[in-house]
Parts: structure tokens; sequence; C-alpha cells
């Protein structure tokens, strides 16, 4: 099935109110040239938008290309994660099927799903270790093997498996907090049993 571009959600992100269903709260929030703050990859688009409720900034991503099992991996992530308790190493993150109204050239569909998480300021964790390295830094260095001994000692006590870990998907915030971004290739009990990683118990 065709998606919409990056240029059709754009248009849709900034009527936001009239676009969304269920996410009317939410507001974009524009870069210093005054376009939408987002991100573009592979698959999705990641836009930036703030919560008028909370005042939270959010990320809403909205998916560019089709995905086999999409839904139904997605929808497995999302109750898996809402079953742990409080980690500061995850984000909030909720799959909405049907949610922002887009018009597109490109097919007759309309409503396309998107997928809401914390919004996380920091940088990965490969451009926070190359800047210690240049300086020379071999106290953060110690500091960083230290907290990733203490991420993959929790990581192994989990019930899912992240499937993507690599230095660009980890988070380090101001505050030195490690935070695991794109759960794309999680694999959760449920996801057990299948055909193949992503496809629902038979």
């Amino acid at each position: 099935m065709p998606y919409p571009t990056i240029g059709e959600y754009k248009d849709a992100i900034r009527l936001a109110e009239h676009s969304f269903g269920s996410l009317t709260h939410l507001r974009p929030e524009y870069d210093a040239t005054g376009d939408l703050h987002f991100s573009s990859g592979n698959f999705a688009v990641v836009f930036k938008m703030r919560d008028t409720r909370t005042n939270r900034p959010v990320a809403v991503k909205c998916f560019v290309r089709e995905q086999p099992l999409r839904r139904q991996r997605y929808e497995q992530i999302s109750a898996c994660l809402d079953t742990l308790p409080y980690s500061p190493y995850l984000l909030r993150y909720t799959y909405h099927p049907a949610e922002i109204w887009v018009e597109t050239a490109l097919s007759e569909q309309r409503e396309f799903e998107v997928v809401t998480l914390d919004w996380v300021e920091g940088q990965t964790l490969y451009n926070y270790l190359k800047s210690r390295c240049d300086a020379g830094d071999s106290i953060a260095l110690r500091k960083v093997a230290e907290a990733f001994d203490r991420l993959a000692i929790w990581l192994l006590e989990q019930p899912f498996a992240h499937g993507d870990l690599k230095p660009d998907n980890i988070l380090v915030t101001p505050r030195g907090e490690w935070v695991l971004v794109d759960y794309d290739g999680m694999f959760t009990p449920d996801m057990a049993g299948g055909y193949g990683i992503g496809q629902p118990r038979v």
C-alpha cells in the first residue's frame, strides 16, 4: 500500500487539530528556520510536537513505506511496554491505528497509523563517546563502561529483546541518563511461536 510523502505529512501536521483523530491536543514544534521540527529515516518521519494539556514534548512517528505485519508488531510492542514497571531506559510508546488524516496523491486511503513516544533531548551514545574520546576524558569513559554494564544486566532481566541495540539507538541525556530508542526491531513474548519475528502466535 502506498503511503504519503514527507511533504504531505508535513501539510497534515501543520493542521494537527484538524488532522488527528484522538490526538487533537498535539501541536507542531518549529525549528529556527521556521520549518517543522522533524527527522526522517527509511520507513518513517518523526515530528516533534507538544502536548497542550501537559506542555510536554512528544514524538509522533508517521510511516512513509509499507512494512509486513506492522500493525500486529506495533500493537504487541505497545502492549508489552504497557505491562512493564517504569524504567528510565524506556519511552512511553503507543500505537494509534487510523489516527492521522492526510490528503495524498499516492493512495486512495486517507487515514494512516502513527506511533507516539516521549521526546528525549540528548545525543547518541556514539556522539557522546566520540566527544569524550576527543577530549581525552578517561573518567567519563570509565563511567560509560559502568553504565553500559548496568544497562546490559537490566536488559537480561527483561521479558523482551530490543532487537537493534547499537550506539545510535542509545541516547545520553544532559543529566547523564541513558534512554533506549527505536523499538521497531523489538521481540516480545507474544511474538514467540509465530512463523517469524513479529508474527503473532498460531
